[in-house]
């Protein structure tokens, strides 16, 4: 009795390493009650992350799973080189976040019936159904309301000044629903199929977020399976072109604090004898960071940048050239900025590592300090008995 599977599943994957082993359980046990004898071929081609390595314990975990790699990103050489390795009498080719069991035996019956030689499955054939959601995201930065108004302004009651409109959010993401709505409209009128589409909304500053997780499980009902997030909350490098975020750092918080005595004591008294908080909290900030050049050292906040990044970035730089760091309100040494000259200057002005620098590499950030001495006493010198610098590091 020939060992060979009936049936062999090819999955290209790449860059993979969030789902394949979900994935690719999942599709076991839907397959397992069909009483198929069958292989799982996982078609890797050029991954970055961790899915070779994954497909590759998979395969040894399961016997019917089979990994192989084409080592370069090109998916139709994957999918090429795992029809011509299948065993299998019927081929089915499917996507690793899809594998739709339904339409499988739907074409192994017709396969194997002999009233098909090629059964092609596709969401937009007449009578096709997806029910999988594609949700919107956006933020309006509506509430907390923020202080700091000036006379005739505040948070709650717009004005409109000099071209300007002022209020709270005002200027920070309130296209994200006429985004979404004109994207569903459009494909709408000119008669083209889409998916289920809904939209989420926050009205909270996204720093905080504090309520989004309970709406998210409040809201799971309605927003079904999604298997596309369409994130309107980003920058625009001009309004010349439409810009879509293809890198984004994330971040990591902390704080700080340097502890040397019990209570604050005269410099010249303990100076030479007590430490300085703020040299040592210098000290542990260098472990992070180089502050000669702002490289961020330990290794495990940094990764190679693919080479379609660097090319996405030169392409960037080339179209936004120096008004990637002259959009930012450098101190200059006079009040006359047509005349002034720039006391403080970017780490570097070519515009292609600072796009990489701002999206791909990790950068320290102290964004506060507390315990350092009130500016009404600043006349005095005193050594404090400790220091705190909360401090945010953004990574990819």
């Amino acid at each position: 009795m020939s060992d060979a599977p009936q049936i062999s599943i090819v999955i290209p994957v790449y860059n993979e390493e969030g789902i394949l082993h979900s994935a690719v359980v999942d599709l076991r046990e839907r397959l397992s009650p069909l009483g198929w004898k069958y292989e799982i071929i996982l078609a890797e081609n050029g991954s970055r992350d961790r899915t070779v390595e994954l497909a590759k314990e998979l395969a040894a975990k399961y016997p019917e799973v089979r990994s192989l790699s084409a080592g370069e990103p090109n998916y139709g050489k994957a999918l090429r080189q795992g029809i011509l390795k299948a065993r299998g009498e019927i081929v089915l080719c499917d996507e690793i976040d899809l594998c739709d069991t339904d339409f499988h035996q739907r074409a192994v019956e017709l396969l194997g019936s002999g009233r098909a030689d090629m059964v092609i499955g596709s969401k937009l054939i007449g009578g096709a159904s997806d029910e999988r959601t594609v949700l919107f995201y956006g933020h309006l930065d509506k509430q907390p309301e923020m202080t700091g108004w000036r006379e005739g302004l505040g948070p709650w009651t717009p004005v409109y000044e000099d071209g300007k409109l002022y209020g709270r959010g005002g200027a920070d993401d309130g296209y994200a629903v006429f985004a979404a709505l004109a994207a569903v409209m459009a494909l709408d009128a000119e008669g083209i199929a889409r998916p289920r589409c809904v939209g989420l909304i926050e009205t909270c500053e996204e720093s905080g977020s504090y309520d989004l997780p309970a709406y998210l499980d409040l809201l799971a009902p309605r927003m079904g399976e999604v298997a596309l997030v369409v994130a309107l909350d980003s920058g625009a490098g001009n309004y010349e072109q439409l810009w879509v975020t293809t890198s984004l750092r994330g971040l990591v918080n902390g704080t700080l604090e340097v502890r040397i005595l019990e209570e604050g004591v005269h410099s010249g008294d303990a100076g030479g004898i007590v430490p300085s908080s703020f040299r040592i909290a210098r000290q542990v900030l260098d472990r992070i960071d180089d502050s000669r050049t702002g490289v961020v050292k330990p290794a495990a906040f940094n990764c190679d940048i693919p080479a379609d990044r660097l090319a996405q970035a030169a392409q960037a730089a080339a179209i936004l050239g120096d008004s990637v760091w002259k959009r930012f309100p450098w101190a200059a040494c006079c009040d006359d900025h047509g005349t002034a000259s720039l006391f403080a200057e970017p780490v570097t002005k070519d515009p292609t590592e600072l796009v990489l620098n701002r999206t791909w590499r990790a950068a320290l950030a102290v964004t506060g300090a507390d315990g350092g001495v009130r500016r009404e006493v600043r006349g005095l010198s005193w050594l404090r008995r400790c220091g705190s610098a909360p401090a945010a590091r953004c990574l990819r």
